[in-house]
């Protein structure tokens, strides 16, 4: 939040199916339209750049990653001048975070989840980051 993302948390009857228990997912104001997958998104306003799909590797999930995706608008001159933002939603994926918690969905599974995601946003093209 400190960087200017908004969290989209899964539906709060699914509070208690991530352990350890996630307190943000009950401040948080805006709900995933994915079933299962939650994410941190950035608005997206540049005219000359895409924006960024972000999906983390195995390990503690996002939190590694937060200072390289909040610094990804400043290294950007013409961004800066301009006053526009790279926009980034940035996947949350619990099976693979340390997280007891549902089992990873099947690769269709999640490329419809994630669909649902970039259609809320209106994301036609973006650019694909990953991790490991």
């Amino acid at each position: 939040m400190y960087h200017n993302f908004d969290y989209h948390r899964s539906p709060l009857r699914d509070f208690f199916s991530v352990f350890p228990f996630r307190p943000h997912n009950l401040l948080a104001k805006r709900t995933s339209p994915s079933r299962v997958l939650t994410y941190w998104h950035r608005p997206h306003t540049s005219k000359t750049r895409l924006p960024i799909l972000f999906i983390h590797g195995i390990g503690i999930g996002l939190y590694p990653y937060v200072d390289f995706l909040a610094e990804i608008n400043d290294k950007d001159n013409d961004l800066k001048t301009s006053g526009e933002t790279v926009g980034i939603i940035a996947l949350e994926i619990m099976p693979v975070s340390f997280r007891i918690t549902n089992q990873a969905l099947q690769k269709d599974e999640t490329c419809a989840e994630i669909n649902k995601i970039l259609q809320v946003h209106g994301w036609d093209k973006f650019i694909l980051m990953s991790h490991s």
